[in-house]
C-alpha cells in the first residue's frame, strides 16, 4: 500500500521517468557524438553537432513519457498540439541552457563532453520538472 502510494507520486514519476529520458538522451547524444566523429577533426563542432541533433529527438520522446506518465495528461486531441508547443516552450530554455553550458564546461573547465552532458542534463531534470508542472502539463491552463 505505501509502495503504490510512493509509486503515484508525480515527483517518483518524474525522477522514474527523467531518469529513462535523460539515460536516453545521452545514449542519443554519445551515438551521433561518435558518428559524428569521423567527419571533422573540430572537437567543438562535433559535440554541438550532436548537440543539437539529439536534443530535438529526446525532446520529443520526453514530451510523450512526461504526458501519459509522469503527469498523466490526458488532454483532448485538439489540445495536445498546445501542450506539445507549451513544452517546446519549456524545452528551448534548457536547449539554451545546453548550448551555453556545453561550450564553458568543455573549452573553459576541459570537461570531456560526454561529462559535461551529464551535468548538463541533471540541471536540466531540475528546470525541467518545475517547468512541465508548473506550466506545460498543468491541468487549468490546458482544460
Amino acid at each position: 500500500m505505501i509502495l503504490r502510494r510512493i509509486f503515484q507520486s508525480e515527483k517518483v514519476k518524474y525522477v522514474i521517468v527523467g531518469s529513462f529520458n535523460t539515460l536516453f538522451s545521452l545514449l542519443v547524444f554519445i551515438l551521433i557524438d561518435l558518428l559524428l566523429q569521423n567527419l571533422s577533426e573540430s572537437r567543438i563542432i562535433v559535440y554541438m553537432s550532436a548537440t543539437i541533433i539529439a536534443t530535438p529527438l529526446s525532446m520529443t520522446q520526453s514530451f510523450f513519457t512526461q504526458k501519459y506518465i509522469t503527469f498523466n495528461s490526458r488532454v483532448s486531441d485538439e489540445k495536445v498540439i498546445y501542450e506539445y508547443f507549451r513544452f517546446l516552450f519549456v524545452s528551448l530554455w534548457v536547449l539554451g541552457l545546453k548550448i551555453i553550458g556545453m561550450p564553458i564546461l568543455v573549452e573553459i573547465f576541459k570537461l570531456h563532453p560526454w561529462l559535461s552532458a551529464v551535468i548538463i542534463n541533471l540541471l536540466k531534470a531540475i528546470i525541467s520538472y518545475y517547468g512541465h508542472s508548473i506550466f506545460t502539463f498543468k491541468r487549468k491552463i490546458i482544460e
